[in-house]
């Protein structure tokens, strides 16, 4: 009788799995995989992790200061990631709530639009085979940043712009360019899914659509005025780091930029999106998912194979022509519609069958990469990606700086990645002097600085190193701490230096 009632929660999964297959709801189907998708992401890391990565830490500590925009990217991520730390007063469910956002809403409108052009059924399950990619899990769904963002405009920019040129209705063209405008302050990478966008148009082009496409543009212009301006006031800092970003110099590199590059790039994000390839391969081969039998023949190049090849062409393309070397992370959009693409040229469709044994091995491929991932971080000394600085840090710097003076601690800088997480985790927000320059943050105050004094947060304990910083900013004094780090089962240390420039000591 136990033994029975211990296993019954799987015979009830069981039963639910495969029970009234032909029944199944599409829709009901993709609700619980995006819900189970959400939860294992926020809940599992919330509960075992007490710090977040680097990237994440930069956004949370840029947004101690409202800009729009900032000196590396637009300010979306930023505003983000920092309203769901307001809601959440916790950096981790923020982090992860942010994250998991972006990914649901992605894959959620792959579904929208997919289902224009393979039915619901067939449009669900490559939703839930594009999630296969690797750009949906471990740490990618970890690592809030600028792409994760950007993932989400993207698609729907693409899903807007379908309806627009299907429709024509004023609505879709005033979504499409909120989403355009929206995608733009999230990552400027987004141009380049507008101009493919627009290279479709002009092929498609009709004269109904032009002044709702002129409409459309001017609304993206004006939302985006402040952010212009903003990029303007402050040096184009923006542009500055994306111009350093993409001209490294190549022979550094390579001999043959302009042919290694590309090759390197297509091999790399090929390499993401390979496990999504090859469980689609293998439902073809156990014939889950075959070819349409007596169907009408359908366009096989229409808007969604385009979207398919197109983003990936483009920049394999601008990379051969300008020797541009590619990062892996700027593919994170490329090939979020492969899958349906792919579906949807060779006309193959699913069986109802498939849905829930799909959606039960989605869930569990999920929830094994992340554990997996979690646990190489946590028990291998050789993997040290989440073992980062959080609280400990912030704790040891705020009593440091109660030593001398009572005023509250506004101000922060350091070395990169540390500084990121001193502002990140003090509960009282302080504002980032990022690299030590003033011209790196514009949002900040030279006077308002020298008034309230400074921490500063120094990797290592360099003693030629802190005298020269001590020296440069009047510092009153400084001490090497080790810091416990986060996220190992056998914990970790770090030294630092934090260093302290108390009131109206501060060199202008």
């Amino acid at each position: 009788m136990r033994t029975q009632y211990l296993f019954s929660p799987l015979s009830t999964l069981k039963t639910y799995l495969m029970r009234n297959t032909e029944a199944t709801n599409p829709k009901q189907v993709l609700g619980f995989f995006i819900l189970g998708f959400s939860l294992m992401y926020i809940l599992i890391p919330s509960i075992g992790y007490q710090s977040i990565l680097p990237d994440s830490a930069q956004n949370l500590s840029w947004g101690n200061s409202w800009a729009w925009s900032y000196n590396r990217h637009p300010p979306l991520g930023t505003w983000l990631i920092n309203f769901m730390s307001l809601l959440f007063v916790n950096n981790e469910v923020a982090t992860f709530s942010a994250s998991v956002l972006c990914l649901s809403t992605s894959l959620l409108f792959i579904f929208l639009l997919t289902k224009r052009y393979l039915g619901s059924q067939d449009a669900v399950v490559a939703c839930m085979m594009s999630s296969f990619c690797l750009y949906y899990q471990a740490n990618f769904v970890l690592q809030f940043n600028q792409n994760t963002i950007m993932l989400p405009f993207w698609i729907m920019i693409c899903y807007f712009f379908d309806r627009c040129i299907h429709t024509n209705r004023i609505q879709d063209w005033i979504f499409l360019a909120l989403v355009t405008a929206g995608s733009i302050l999230a990552k400027y990478e987004s141009l380049l899914i507008i101009f493919i966008t627009l290279i479709y148009l002009l092929r498609h082009f009709e004269y109904k659509f032009l002044f709702k496409l002129v409409m459309a543009m001017g609304l993206t212009l004006l939302i985006l005025i402040p952010h212009l301006i903003s990029v303007a006031q402050h040096g184009f800092l923006t542009l500055e780091f994306i111009h350093g970003k993409v001209s490294e110099d190549p022979s550094h590199y390579t001999l043959h930029p302009h042919l290694s590059y590309p090759i390197k790039a297509l091999r790399e994000q090929l390499g993401h999106i390979a496990p999504a390839l090859a469980i689609l391969i293998l439902l073809i081969k156990t014939k889950r998912i075959h070819p349409a039998r007596n169907e009408t023949p359908k366009e096989k190049w229409n808007f969604l194979v385009y979207l398919g090849i197109a983003p990936v062409c483009l920049v394999i393309l601008i990379s051969f022509i300008v020797g541009l070397k590619i990062q892996p992370e700027w593919g994170f959009p490329f090939f979020s519609f492969t899958v349906p693409a792919i579906m949807s040229y060779f006309q193959l469709k699913s069986r109802a069958v498939l849905l829930k044994p799909l959606l039960f091995m989605a869930l569990l491929t999920h929830s094994g990469s992340l554990g997996i991932y979690m646990a190489a971080n946590y028990f291998s000394s050789k993997y040290t990606r989440t073992n980062n600085p959080s609280y400990m840090l912030a704790q040891e710097a705020q009593r440091y700086w109660n030593h001398f003076t009572n005023k509250p601690l506004r101000f922060v800088a350091g070395d990169e990645n540390y500084d990121y997480y001193l502002a990140a985790y003090l509960p009282n927000r302080p504002i980032l002097l990022e690299g030590y320059s003033f011209r790196l943050s514009p949002w900040l105050d030279k006077r308002e600085l020298k008034k309230q004094g400074l921490m500063m947060v120094i990797k290592g304990c360099d003693p030629i190193k802190n005298h020269q910083l001590k020296s440069q900013f009047l510092a009153q004094d400084f001490k090497c701490v080790e810091i416990p780090l986060s996220n190992k089962y056998q914990q970790q240390f770090t030294t630092v230096t934090l260093m302290v420039v108390p009131p109206s000591y501060s060199k202008d």
